[in-house]
């Protein structure tokens, strides 16, 4: 009779204790704004280079290990910048990154830190194009009652314009939705 008792308590506890697997694997969709860092760039290039409040969209996958607070994602941003008169212009990002954030059931601060690659192009007299990678980090908030939205800022270290006078830190804000739990 004990084991009987012990078997089926032992089911019991493997069946409360094991977690889905299609609940680890994240996908979604992000638009973002630079909202600040890029503004010493006005001088530069006839004073019509700025990226500041330029917006981008992308695609973000992360995976999260069940019952535990931390997600690693990769993303991918192409934003769409107002060149002005100074030329054809791109600036893109991709990343791969971390997050760790608090367990609570409707509203999930994190943080989240990780490795940046951007990818700046202008047309105009005196500018390399260049590929950077670089650290950033950022503090962002899932709301788990709206179908995964999230709202994240985050700051972007880049040595871009080592050569000139230029403090280029872009802080970006991003919000989206992500599928999957």
């Amino acid at each position: 009779m004990r084991r009987i008792v012990f078997v089926l308590g032992a089911l019991l506890a493997l069946g409360v204790a094991a977690s889905p697997a299609d609940a680890q694997i994240r996908f979604g969709v992000h638009g973002d704004v630079i909202a600040a860092g890029f503004g010493d760039l006005e001088d530069f290039a006839d004073g019509d280079f700025n990226l500041n409040g330029d917006f981008g969209i992308g695609g973000r996958l992360a995976f999260s290990p069940p019952a535990l607070p931390i997600a690693v994602y990769g993303d991918l941003t192409y934003f769409f910048p107002d060149c002005g008169e100074s030329g054809d212009c791109s600036y893109w990002t991709a990343g791969i990154g971390g997050q760790f954030g608090l367990p609570l059931p409707m509203v999930r601060p994190y943080v989240l830190g990780g490795w940046q690659w951007q990818s700046f192009d202008l047309d105009a007299v005196g500018f390399e194009s260049s590929t950077e990678n670089n650290p950033f980090v950022g503090l962002g908030v899932e709301f788990g009652m709206l179908a995964g939205l999230f709202v994240e800022g985050q700051w972007e270290f880049t040595d871009s314009f080592e050569d000139t006078n230029f403090d280029v830190t872009p802080f970006v804000l991003r919000a989206g939705v992500q599928f999957g739990n």
